[in-house]
């Protein structure tokens, strides 16, 4: 028989026996021994009576109303009925505990349906989650990286933003620009010979050398005179391409980044104990419950988790203006010839015929047309353009990388 069990039935008796007994004294009721023999295998009444000590006055022992000796009043409590289907009938303490309703937070099972705090259904504001050591139990909320993240639960103290793996960004287009801050232009000298009577021209002195400026007219100057029947011929001479001066810059729109973004607001699990873990509020909104740990671990066992960074480095740009390729497009030729005009602005010809004089590359006569002559013009020929132009895009380079401090979240 359970002490618990004994004192059930005895102490109704020990208060008969101090209540309704004697005057004389109490009599006191041994307990059974924890480990010993039950009451029920004890020595006859009559024998433990006369062994066990009896408190009275120092007289003879009083007697009870049926006239036995105060004595009995201790066969009687120790007699009660063998423990038996009777004694064993009783409620146990433990089952009067049970209660109709589970009373969350507190660590105990209250309505003895084997579920503990946020185990049980009846505490549907609190979950389970396993907090290993080191872990820090957090509620974490994910969106978007264009999204604004919700501000933490009223329960959670201080808070970290955390990028996922995911961010990225797409390359996008840079257009170029091209501007002229000066034109290129094409200059140099052209010469003129002059032979007197050999049709050849192998026997010739220089008699002029214009400068030469994109086919500009050169002039006024004095009478140049072209004697008649004589012969010329101007050189091939090379002349000089002046590269423009350009400006160059790049333009871009970068697309922006994708990717997961989270928050990850400190909470407390102290609501209560659970099967393998420790309890804690559910955030509510779009947080949820999780755990969280430096650097990259594993997880509790059947958790998601996911690895994550405190910041992220988006270095993507547009490569150096300078491969746009600003340029000037223009060709200079050799010197191809020299018009010789009577007018002093390249305009009129001789003052016989009307017709300028044209000496090429090759030895040519004057013929009967000579004259004073007072601009001239050397022909060369110019392709292109003298304006900057060059490629009207480039591709961005670089990407997008994570950084700072990296984080392990595990949810449930």
């Amino acid at each position: 028989m359970s002490l618990r069990t004994w004192a059930r039935l005895a102490l109704p008796a020990f208060a008969m026996a101090l209540g309704c007994g004697d005057s004389s004294g109490p009599t006191y009721v041994t307990p059974p021994t924890p480990g010993g023999p039950e009451l029920a295998d004890a020595a006859p009444a009559e024998a433990a009576s006369a062994d066990a000590p009896t408190l009275h006055d120092g007289g003879p022992a009083p007697e009870s109303d049926s006239g036995s000796p105060a004595s009995d009043a201790r066969v009687d409590v120790q007699g009660v009925p063998e423990a038996g289907a009777d004694v064993q009938s009783v409620p146990d303490a433990g089952a009067d505990a049970c209660g109709p309703v589970e009373i969350c937070a507190n660590g105990i099972d209250d309505n003895c349906n084997g579920l503990t705090d946020c185990d049980d259904p009846a505490c549907p504001s609190d979950q389970c989650l396993v907090v290993p050591s080191g872990w820090q139990p957090v509620a974490f909320e994910t969106k978007p990286l264009a999204n604004a993240l919700d501000p933490c639960p009223a329960n959670a103290t201080t808070s970290i933003d955390l990028y996922g793996q995911d961010v990225s960004g797409a390359s996008y287009t840079c257009s170029c620009g091209c501007g002229t801050v000066q034109a290129a232009s094409c200059t140099g000298t052209a010469t003129v010979r002059y032979a007197a009577g050999d049709s050849t021209c192998g026997s010739n002195i220089v008699i002029d050398q214009i400068p030469v400026a994109d086919n500009a007219c050169w002039g006024p100057y004095g009478g140049f005179v072209v004697p008649n029947n004589t012969y010329w011929y101007a050189e091939a001479d090379p002349i000089q391409h002046n590269a423009a001066v350009c400006s160059s810059s790049v333009g871009s729109s970068p697309p922006p980044l994708t990717g997961t973004t989270a928050r990850a607001c400190n909470i407390a699990a102290d609501r209560g104990a659970c099967a393998g873990g420790e309890c804690a509020a559910k955030p509510g909104g779009a947080y949820k419950a999780c755990v969280m740990h430096t650097g990259s671990v594993a997880g509790p066992s059947g958790y998601s988790c996911q690895s994550m960074f405190t910041s992220y480095n988006d270095y993507r740009t547009c490569p150096d203006a300078t491969l746009c390729g600003c340029q000037d497009t223009l060709g200079c030729s050799n010197v191809q010839g020299v018009t010789y005009y009577e007018g002093t602005n390249c305009t009129g010809g001789s003052p016989s015929t009307g017709v300028p004089f044209w000496f090429g590359n090759q030895c040519q006569s004057s013929g009967a047309n000579g004259g004073s002559m007072h601009s001239a013009m050397p022909s060369i020929t110019e392709s292109g353009s003298s304006q900057c132009s060059g490629v009207p895009s480039l591709a961005s380079v670089g990407g997008v990388s994570l950084g700072g401090s990296q984080y392990t979240i595990c949810c449930p």
